[in-house]
C-alpha cells in the first residue's frame, strides 16, 4: 500500500485503497430494512417507525460514505473541512457510551457543571423529538415532560450509535452554542441601554445655567 500524506481526511481515503469501482446505489429491501433497524434497536419496545426512519437514514449515510469513497474527483474544500471534522470527534475509550460520558466526551468544556450539560442534552433532545414530529408530518413542539422523559430514558450507545450521535450533535451544538451566545449579547446590550436610560431619568441633566446667564446679560435684564 502506498504511503499517503496530506489532510486526515484525503490520507484515510487513499489508504483505504478501494477505488477500482464506482458502486452502484441499490435501494434497501424491506428485509434489509427491517434487520437493520433491529440492530439499532436497544428493547422490544422501541418505537418501531422512530427505528425504521433510523434505519432508512443510515443506509442513505452509507449510500454517500461509499460514494465518496469511491469517487475519482479530487476532493473539495467542503468535503476536507467535514472529512477533518469528522476525524477530530471525541472517541470513546469503550463501548457502550452511557447519557453522561456521552455529554462529557462531546462538551469537554463544560466537564463538572452537571446542571449545564444536563440542559444541554435536553435541549439536543427537543431538537431531536423536534425533528421526529417533523418527519411525521406535525409541527407540534416538544412537551417539557417529555424532553424530560427522552433524558430520562437515554440509552447507552453502541459504536455506531455514538458515531451518528456524535456527528449529528457536534453540527447541532455548533448553531445551538452560536445562537446563545447571540441571544447572550443582545440581552447584555439591551440591559445596558435601559440602564442607561434610568439613570438619565434619575438624573435629568442640568441646566446650561453660565449660557442662560449670557443671554440675560445681553437682553439687559
Amino acid at each position: 500500500m502506498k504511503k499517503t500524506s496530506g489532510t486526515p481526511a484525503q490520507g484515510d481515503k487513499q489508504a483505504l485503497n478501494i477505488r477500482n469501482e464506482q458502486p452502484k446505489k441499490v435501494p434497501p429491501t424491506t428485509e434489509q430494512l427491517a434487520m437493520l433497524a433491529a440492530a439499532l434497536a436497544h428493547t422490544g419496545e422501541d418505537d418501531s417507525f422512530h427505528l425504521v426512519s433510523r434505519a432508512a437514514d443510515l443506509w442513505e449515510r452509507t449510500q454517500a460514505y461509499l460514494d465518496f469513497m469511491y469517487s475519482e474527483a479530487p476532493l473539495s474544500e467542503e468535503q476536507l473541512a467535514r472529512g477533518a471534522e469528522f476525524q477530530a470527534l471525541p472517541k470513546p475509550r469503550k463501548y457502550p457510551v452511557k447519557r453522561d460520558e456521552f455529554a462529557q466526551l462531546m462538551l469537554p468544556r463544560l466537564k463538572g457543571r452537571t446542571a449545564d450539560l444536563a440542559a444541554a442534552l435536553k435541549a439536543y433532545g427537543a431538537e431531536k423529538l423536534r425533528r421526529e414530529r417533523v418527519r411525521q408530518g406535525s409541527s407540534e413542539e416538544p412537551t417539557p415532560e417529555e424532553v424530560a422523559k427522552y433524558y430520562a430514558e437515554w440509552k447507552p450507545m453502541d459504536q455506531p450509535t455514538f458515531s451518528e450521535a456524535s456527528w449529528e450533535f457536534f453540527h447541532w451544538w455548533k448553531d445551538y452554542h452560536r445562537q446563545q451566545v447571540s441571544e447572550v449579547r443582545r440581552k447584555a446590550a439591551l440591559s445596558a441601554k435601559r440602564r442607561k436610560a434610568a439613570s438619565k431619568a434619575k438624573h435629568p441633566a442640568r441646566p446650561p445655567v453660565a449660557q442662560l446667564q449670557a443671554a440675560l446679560k445681553q437682553s439687559g435684564a
